[in-house]
């Protein structure tokens, strides 16, 4: 992972703006490489940022870790916690409130699993059924945030 890390970021500092193009950071893993790749260690690069700003280039990947980031700091807030909970009574699932704090609080951990996953595996970025679920996860937290704006125009 390391030697994958380092050829990111000798990719990124080669070409920062445009980067080498979606999809093609396999094929020039070996121009950038420090060290010489069998055929079989070529493979994407095993961080989601540095995979992002060697293909896409800075700003887009800049545009990325807004979007993720900008979730994060909206959703946070909107979430309630319970006040009076007492040791002794039941948590009631069917309170609207704690309904809706629960599936927010179900956001935020899956938001923040995904990111911590991403520093590891390039699964977010180069498979279909990861992309999907990245950014239909991404829709629902950007839905669950709107919600709460929209009110505010009317």
């Amino acid at each position: 992972r390391k030697i994958y890390n380092q050829t990111a970021v000798n990719i990124i500092k080669d070409k920062p703006i445009f980067g080498v193009g979606i999809g093609e950071s396999v094929f020039h893993m070996q121009q950038f490489s420090s060290v010489k790749l069998w055929p079989w260690q070529i493979q994407p690069i095993h961080n989601y940022f540095l995979l992002a700003a060697a293909e896409l280039g800075i700003p887009s990947a800049l545009i990325l870790l807004w979007i993720f980031f900008s979730l994060l700091k909206k959703l946070v807030p909107n979430i309630k916690y319970p006040v009076s909970v007492k040791l002794n009574t039941k948590y009631s699932i069917q309170d609207t409130e704690n309904k809706e704090s629960l599936y927010k609080f179900t956001l935020l951990t899956i938001l923040i699993s995904f990111i911590v996953l991403m520093q590891f595996d390039h699964y977010f970025y180069t498979l279909q059924q990861t992309q999907m679920l990245l950014w239909v996860i991404l829709g629902l937290i950007a839905a669950e945030i709107q919600t709460k704006i929209i009110p505010l125009l009317k």
